[in-house]
Order: C-alpha cells, then sequence, then structure tokens
C-alpha cells in the first residue's frame, strides 16, 4: 500500500496523498505563506462551492481528516488564491502562477517541486523589492 508524502517548505509540511491529491490548507499556507489558510479556505469554499467536487477528506497518519484536492480542483484554487490573499506582491504575479500551472498540467513537473519554485521566487521578490 502505498503511503502519503511530506514535503518540507520553509518548515511548513505540505501533505500529499499517494495518489498526488494536496490538503489544501497546507498548500494555501505554502503557496500564500500566510498564517491564516483555514479561513481563505473557508472563504473560498463558500464563494465557490464547486471547487469542492474536487475534495474530500483524508486522514493522515490517523490524524484528525483534512480537505485535500485533486489537480483540476487545486488549479481553480490557484487561479482565485490571488484574490484571498492580502499581499498585492502575489496578487501582481498571477501570472506567473497561472504559468506554473499550465507546466503542471502539461506534466512537465510535479506539484511539489512548483509549490517549492513558487515559494523561492516570492522571497527573492521580497528581498529585492526591500
Amino acid at each position: 500500500m502505498a503511503r502519503p508524502y511530506i514535503v518540507d517548505l520553509d518548515n511548513m509540511p505540505l501533505r500529499f496523498t499517494p495518489d498526488g491529491r494536496v490538503s489544501v490548507v497546507d498548500a494555501i499556507r505554502a503557496v500564500g505563506d500566510v498564517n491564516y489558510p483555514t479561513s481563505i479556505w473557508e472563504h473560498l469554499k463558500k464563494a465557490h462551492p464547486d471547487i469542492l467536487s474536487h475534495c474530500e477528506d483524508y486522514s493522515f497518519q490517523g490524524n484528525d481528516p483534512v480537505a485535500v484536492i485533486d489537480s483540476k480542483g487545486w488549479e481553480k484554487v490557484w487561479f482565485l488564491l490571488p484574490d484571498y490573499l492580502e499581499d498585492p506582491d502575489i496578487i501582481e504575479h498571477r501570472q506567473d502562477w497561472m504559468s506554473e500551472m499550465d507546466q503542471l498540467k502539461a506534466g512537465m513537473c510535479n506539484p511539489p517541486e512548483i509549490l517549492q519554485e513558487l515559494r523561492r521566487e516570492k522571497r527573492k521578490r521580497k528581498w529585492t523589492s526591500s
């Protein structure tokens, strides 16, 4: 039986199911670099309930179940996420995000690689804008 895996991004765990679905809250926290990912997820679900058709609950290592999302659902969240973040730098670079998502859809890289690259770019922009 395949096991879930965890990617560590700047000391933030990003959990994936064996079939590649990602914890929504983990992904929002990692990509948005925010301390309120659950709140963002709750607002997203309320405003865009169609996203829930791409989600299900999954229990990582016997813990309480969390929402995980497939790649099509994450694409929708990814597209909407800048509108829910207060960081104008993230909103400004929405096209960069969509380019990375196009790579994911084309199978050119896997989700952990995309998320790591986004985090590196965000940190780089913070350093160069300071």
